[in-house]
């Protein structure tokens, strides 16, 4: 996740510390994951909790764990840790998404 934010980002964060230091760069790229991870995580766990054949039978705190890597490895990594082939329409849509913003990011940064 830190590797998508990107070096001077980081660098910012670690040498001002204060928000109203950071460059608008930084303020939108922060703004911006923050949203999309949490949007992400919050559909993603809404969606497949009842749904048995994915995070339907875990307790909760396994259920948020497994949201929350659902949500940030399909943009940056590609992990999963749940079966795919058995998620709903809705979240595949969702996670076909994310993969699109992950990997316009990264074309983005090559151009």
């Amino acid at each position: 996740m830190l590797g998508r934010l990107g070096f001077l980002v980081i660098m910012e964060v670690v040498k001002y510390r204060r928000w109203h230091k950071f460059s608008t760069n930084t303020k939108v790229m922060l703004t911006a994951t923050l949203i999309v991870n949490l949007t992400a995580f919050v559909l993603l766990f809404l969606l497949e909790r009842g749904n048995a054949n994915t995070i339907g039978k875990l307790t909760l705190s396994e259920q948020l764990g497994a949201s929350w890597f659902v949500a940030i490895t399909t943009r940056t990594a590609g992990f999963n840790n749940i079966d795919f082939a058995q998620i709903i329409d809705s979240s595949t849509m969702l996670i076909v998404f994310l993969m699109f913003i992950g990997a316009f990011s990264q074309f983005y940064t090559h151009i």
